[in-house]
């Protein structure tokens, strides 16, 4: 009986040091305690890199067919057309972004798995027929933005940065640019630059690139964060690049003695 006790107890603690992990460090945060500063490395990695759908991705959401067949979200359908239209894996209650709420809803279902009670396919967002936290990282990337969702590359030059994105606009949209060089901002994320920033574009519907040049002009050495949306919900995850300096000044012609 007091092992039984003892064992409950145990339960009851390491449960407790979970939800105060979700909490504190937000659920994608659980896996690896005490290693955030490589997560944060990895992410700004990634941030820097861009990512893209996967393939036989279908409707271009980031998720592939198979796992919204077996999730029953729309394998067509990158967004949400109402509250009773499940079309993006990571939009658990189809309001055409993901927030919080979308998280808040796992718990019932936390540590269920296929022939369970509690086992919901909606949650089960890596298709593996258990949900746990790793379902819940897959909401990561795309906290605090809206759909449709796009993946946007920055590749920067001396004097431009290209953008490029996936899939093409439905509608004209906003590239908004934030420069962190002199600020105390060292992450390329929503949380940090959600507020401040400003717009260099706005690309017309069907278009999948844009070059930015002006309004202002990209400054050598600087680093910056950019992504497709209106300033309050953004289309797309941060990306972070920087714009290299000039190549050095071609060196002056040799002079020949005089005869």
């Amino acid at each position: 009986m007091k092992k039984g006790v003892i064992s409950l107890l145990l339960l009851g603690i390491v449960a407790v040091l979970l939800l105060l992990g979700i909490f504190i460090f937000g659920p994608w945060d659980l896996p690896g305690f005490g290693q955030l500063s490589q997560r944060q490395q990895g992410q700004e990695s990634l941030a820097a890199e861009g990512f893209w759908p996967p393939p036989g991705d279908s409707d271009q959401d980031g998720f592939t067919d198979v796992v919204e067949k077996w999730i029953k979200t729309d394998v067509a359908d990158n967004c949400a057309d109402d509250a009773d239209d499940a079309a993006w894996p990571p939009d658990i209650n189809n309001d055409k972004k993901v927030t919080q709420a979308d998280i808040d809803v796992f718990g019932p279902h936390m540590g269920s798995s296929l022939g369970r009670k509690n086992y919901d396919k909606r949650f089960d967002l890596d298709a593996n027929k258990v949900i746990n936290v790793t379902d819940i990282l897959k909401l990561s990337p795309y906290m605090n933005a809206s759909c449709p969702f796009h993946f946007l590359k920055a590749t920067p030059s001396v004097q431009s940065v290209a953008f490029n994105w996936t899939p093409a606009l439905e509608a004209r949209n906003g590239i908004r640019v934030f420069d962190m060089t002199n600020t105390n901002q060292t992450n390329c994320d929503f949380n940090g630059l959600a507020s401040w920033g400003f717009l260099v574009d706005a690309p017309d519907a069907g278009s999948t690139s844009y070059t930015w040049k002006t309004n202002p002009a990209p400054i050598s050495g600087h680093k910056y964060c950019s992504a497709i949306g209106d300033g309050q919900f953004y289309n797309s995850r941060f990306v972070e690049f920087s714009i290299p300096p000039p190549p050095p000044p071609p060196p002056p012609p040799s002079s020949s003695p005089t005869p």
